[in-house]
Parts: structure tokens; C-alpha cells; sequence
């Protein structure tokens, strides 16, 4: 948070502080679940949302101790892009939340730090508002939830998944033994007591990144080679960037562990 003096009209003598949150005025201005294919549209298409989205993150800007942050982090699945969404996941967990008194980047708030550390650690982010759980791979092998409604369990496993968390990335996916492409789950997961399996990977793959696979938005998802608009289609995504995809990996979670364990 920057802190800004400035005289009070007709008053050169009395000054009075004015607070900028640059996190909080960039979350809010993001914070549109129930529309992020406009958002998207309206910030350049979705290549361009991810650079913004990279550099908010990157730079510190996006302050994790804030709730309206949180969905930031998991953004990149409407642009196409879930695999970055598990990455950005792993910058944040466990670095900024620690098991300790000061351990949390920020005021609980009645469980809002723990809750985004459980739904980001299970695999299924929930979308504020909607029947949306965006998917990324748990931090363990399996996760099973027992729904208090029906008392079935859904479960999701991790093929491939390594303790370093190296295979992050999704490869492919099946519901109840059929292939889902489908970048999100509905809450029917729970209720019904499905299973969903996951194959990891050490690279970015194509699962999820296609217009059907997005979450579901109130507008239309432009800039993915759906668009004849020569600017849109200029800014389509972009999935196999100049960029490498482990730019961030200093700050993963595999990272950090090992850092810590010497």
C-alpha cells in the first residue's frame, strides 16, 4: 500500500494522508466471476490477460492477503491457460502460508486464508457465485470428499504425481471413467460421488485450453481463433509462448521445500 500527503483546500498548513492499494483496485477491477470471457475481451484478448495477469503476480502487485485476490490466481484458466493456474498456486502455497501464529499473508477473516489454502491444496478452486470449481492438480495423490447432503464420497486421484511437484501440469483427465477436456467441474462432483482422474505431466499440455473447455461465462469468449476481427485474432492466445512455461519455478512449492530442507 502506497501513502500519498496533500494539502486540504484553502489549508496550506493542514495535510491529510490519501491511500492507494494498487492489489486491491487490480483485484476488484478483475473480480467479475460471473463474466470473464468480457473481461477478457475487454483487457486485449486472452494472451494479452495472461501478460497482465503474469506481471500483477510478478511484480507484487497482487497482494495475497486479500481476498479479492484470490480468483487472480486461478484466472488464467479463462484465458485458456489452466496449467499456469496450477503454477501460480504453487508460488503462493506454502510460501506465503506458513503453520505458524504469523503464518498467514493477511487477516483470516473467518477462514477466508484457510479456505483458499484447502480448496487450492484439494484441486477445485470455486468461481464466487457460480456452480464452478476450477480444476488443478491436488497437492497429494488422492483427495476424498464425503458430501454431508448424501453422504457420497467424491475422489480425485493424481497419475503420475510426484512429492517434488515437478508433473503439475495436467495431461489429460477422465470423469467416471470417460475423457473430460473440461477445465472446471460443477458441484454434481460432490453430490454425486464421482471420480475424477488425473494424468500429470512436467510439461504445459493442451487439455483444457480449448473455447469448449472453458468455464462458463455470461458473455462470449473472443481472441481464441473464434473472432474474424483482425485485433482479436492478433491477441489470440498464445499456449507454447516465447516465454518459458517454468518461469516461475523458483518460487514453486518444490522449491521452496527443498530450499528449506537444505
Amino acid at each position: 500500500m502506497q501513502r500519498h500527503s496533500r494539502a486540504v483546500s484553502g489549508n496550506t498548513h493542514c495535510k491529510h494522508a490519501v491511500f492507494s492499494d494498487p492489489s486491491r483496485t487490480n483485484s476488484r477491477i478483475s473480480f467479475v466471476p460471473h463474466d470473464q470471457a468480457t473481461l477478457i475481451t475487454t483487457f486485449g484478448g486472452p494472451a494479452a490477460f495472461v501478460e497482465r495477469l503474469d506481471y500483477l503476480h510478478n511484480q507484487n502487485i497482487t497482494y495475497i492477503g486479500n481476498e479479492p485476490a484470490f480468483l487472480t490466481v486461478f484466472q488464467y484458466h479463462y484465458a485458456g491457460r489452466p496449467a499456469l493456474s496450477a503454477l501460480r498456486s504453487h508460488y503462493y502455497i506454502p510460501a506465503f502460508f506458513e503453520p505458524t501464529h504469523e503464518g498467514l499473508p493477511g487477516n483470516d477473516d473467518s477462514g477466508a486464508m484457510g479456505s483458499f489454502v484447502a480448496f487450492s491444496m484439494i484441486g477445485l478452486f470455486p468461481n464466487p457465485g457460480q456452480d464452478v470449481y476450477l480444476i488443478i492438480p491436488p497437492y497429494f495423490e488422492s483427495v476424498s470428499v464425503t458430501s454431508p447432503i448424501t453422504n457420497k464420497t467424491a475422489t480425485i486421484c493424481n497419475v503420475n504425481f510426484d512429492s517434488t511437484y515437478k508433473n503439475v501440469y495436467i495431461q489429460s483427465a477422465t470423469l467416471d471413467g470417460e475423457p473430460y477436456t473440461k477445465n472446471w467441474i460443477d458441484h454434481s462432483f460432490f453430490t454425486e460421488g464421482k471420480e475424477l482422474v488425473l494424468t500429470l505431466g512436467a510439461t504445459e499440455s493442451t487439455w483444457g485450453t480449448q473455447v469448449a473447455d472453458l468455464p462458463p461465462s455470461l458473455g462470449t469468449y473472443e481472441g481464441f481463433g473464434n473472432s474474424t476481427n483482425g485485433t482479436m485474432t492478433s491477441k489470440r492466445a498464445v499456449r507454447f509462448g516465447a516465454e518459458p512455461i517454468n518461469l516461475l519455478t523458483e518460487k514453486t512449492g518444490a522449491k521452496y521445500w527443498a530450499q528449506n530442507e537444505g
